[in-house]
């Protein structure tokens, strides 16, 4: 994503950024220095490759226990549809735009949303954006999304993968669902241990996503002063942020009753449904936060948490 199209989606789904002069990298990498202690163990478990039929009935089954009756509906458009719409705007006015927009949307389940798979092409999900930065078409324009991608060569299990981007496409309906771009992965990075846990009750999968999350965070936090690009640093933030913040909410779960877990998950449902703010939940359970929108890695909430949770050593 270009300079261009990153302002055109900051500014369409409302997010804000973080003064990224006071990112503290130091605080981070003591943070890891906790995570690797904690979590000394080897890939255990490597089986990504699955039928997508299979993977979407397995994502289908995880949505409709983990958030009961929420409406999973997505703004969809083709992507080849979605490409000469957004060449025929160029010509018209915000108002204008909006109206014939609207001629090629649909509503369609999110597990419908269709998926392709590649090893060329990390996981993600595919919107199109619009050639408008005009506020009127920016306040009234939805994210419309294009498709799925799965990639075949993670060592993550493509049914966690699969959820990581649905709680993209869910909470991405919901403009200011979500205020800091930097927590903007905390739900999807969230679900992926939550999955993981009740798809494999040896937690050998669970053991994988962590470790393959952990890895990613240390990358992340080694290179971060090597990056040049500024949507490059925005990114590795957002990872190391998010992965933080989900590690602190995934511990408090797991520790959970059963009872008490499905009251966490009907509160992220709000935050899906648009009826909660993920700032506001974070603020509520705990997961604190520092004056600059960065995790408190020393807050006593998650060093108990961490306390009580399982080895793997």
């Amino acid at each position: 994503m270009d300079i261009a199209n990153f302002d055109l989606y900051m500014r369409m789904a409302k997010y804000k950024m973080v003064d990224i002069n006071q990112f503290m990298v130091k605080e981070f990498k003591d943070y890891m220095k906790v995570i690797e202690s904690n979590n000394r163990r080897e890939l255990m478990y490597s089986s990504n490759r699955r039928d997508v039929s299979d993977v979407v009935n397995n994502g289908i089954m995880l949505l409709d226990e983990f958030f009961p009756s929420l409406n999973r509906n997505v703004y969809y458009c083709n992507k080849f549809v979605a490409e000469m719409m957004c060449k025929d705007m160029n010509y018209m006015s915000p108002i204008a735009a909006v109206a014939y927009q609207k001629k090629f949307l649909h509503l369609l389940d999110s597990t419908d949303v269709p998926i392709s798979v590649s090893d060329k092409k990390a996981s993600g999900v595919d919107m199109a954006y619009g050639l408008y930065i005009d506020d009127y078409y920016l306040d009234r324009s939805p994210i419309i999304i294009t498709g799925i991608n799965l990639c075949s060569k993670q060592e993550v299990d493509m049914n966690v993968s699969y959820m990581h981007e649905q709680m993209h496409l869910l909470l991405g309906r919901n403009k200011g669902s979500v205020n800091d771009y930097l927590k903007t992965e905390v739900l999807s990075i969230f679900i992926e241990k939550v999955s993981a846990l009740r798809l494999d009750s040896s937690e050998m999968l669970l053991a994988n996503v962590e470790l393959m999350r952990q890895y990613a965070t240390k990358y992340s936090i080694n290179i971060l002063g090597e990056v040049d690009d500024l949507i490059d640093s925005y990114d590795f933030k957002k990872y190391i942020v998010s992965s933080a913040l989900a590690d602190i909410m995934f511990n408090v779960y797991y520790n959970f009753s059963d009872i008490d877990r499905k009251c966490y998950l009907g509160e992220i449902k709000k935050i899906l449904a648009g009826n909660l703010v993920l700032d506001d939940f974070l603020s509520q359970h705990g997961v604190l936060v520092c004056d600059k929108n960065l995790p408190m890695i020393a807050d006593d909430v998650y060093h108990k948490s961490l306390a009580k949770k399982r080895s793997f050593m």
